[in-house]
């Protein structure tokens, strides 16, 4: 019965991984893709495209009519006439401009999202800074875990801090903001502070299993190594009643056994 349960526990605990697995399989190809998740939202709102077309026909009706004008000069219309008549079409075709010009403001105003142009814009910039961030992290875990140092953790944590600079400059600033220097500059050193905090965490979770397992290789040499020689040294020493080693001897024994722990120590140091 035991041993069914045991088995009952493993196949779920099996079941419970694997699952955790698609899960994190989904989350993953989501985060990769997102940039392309803005396809079917719509750059321009149907009041921008029909308010739009009203331009070029404003334009060429003022035209044709300064045109039509200027070839009734000196015909049926004298400079004075011309004038009055030109003045005052020239406004007409001003207001015109001025209602078009107004209701793009304000449609623009309403497809616009977070400071950019729209939805669809603002979602475009997130995918890609999201595939940035994902690839980065993944980048400064696999870096930990190897036993080799190369340096390019660095790299990874430049490329988190650029990341969170742009997340920070997509939910909370404009496009505008990016033009003042001492705004770029302040911010991203920010950013890099926190990038450095971020990947401590990272580290730390990263090479949490590593640790245990050092910790547990240390116990076991301690046990199967220094703790077996000293134990023969003091049955010996009991028995015989002497040592049967040098004070030299034990010296080195004891040198070993603080040289392997504060070994041990350097490797897991966060």
């Amino acid at each position: 019965m035991t041993e069914q349960s045991e088995e009952t526990t493993k196949k779920k605990k099996q079941g419970e991984n694997k699952t955790k697995s698609i899960l994190y399989g989904i989350l993953a190809f989501i985060v990769v893709a997102m940039s392309l998740f803005q396809s079917p939202l719509n750059r321009y709102s149907d009041l921008q495209k029909e308010n739009k077309t009203k331009y070029l026909p404003i334009i060429k009706e003022r035209n044709f009519t300064q045109d039509s004008l200027l070839n009734e000069l000196g015909k049926t219309l004298s400079i004075a006439e011309y004038k009055a008549v030109k003045k005052e079409s020239w406004l007409f075709s001003q207001n015109k401009l001025k209602g078009y010009t107004k209701i793009k403001k304000e449609a623009n105003i309403k497809q616009s999202f977070l400071g950019r142009d729209s939805l669809k814009f603002w979602a475009f910039q997130f995918g890609l800074i999201l595939l940035g961030f994902y690839f980065s992290i993944k980048s400064l875990i696999e870096d930990y875990k190897k036993s080799l140092r190369t340096g390019h953790e660095i790299i990874s944590i430049i490329g988190i801090s650029v990341c969170l600079f742009w997340f920070y400059h997509l939910f909370f600033q404009t496009a505008e903001d990016f033009y003042t220097e001492t705004y770029l500059i302040f911010k991203f050193i920010i950013s890099l502070g926190i990038g450095y905090f971020v990947s401590r965490l990272i580290k730390y979770y990263a090479i949490k299993d590593g640790v245990i397992k050092t910790l547990i290789d240390l116990v076991l040499r301690i046990k199967t190594k220094h703790y077996r020689k000293m134990a023969t040294n003091a049955l010996y020493a009991e028995k015989y009643d002497k040592s049967i080693d040098s004070v030299e001897t034990v010296k080195q024994q004891t040198k070993e056994l603080d040289k392997d722990i504060s070994e041990t120590i350097k490797k897991i140091a966060i």
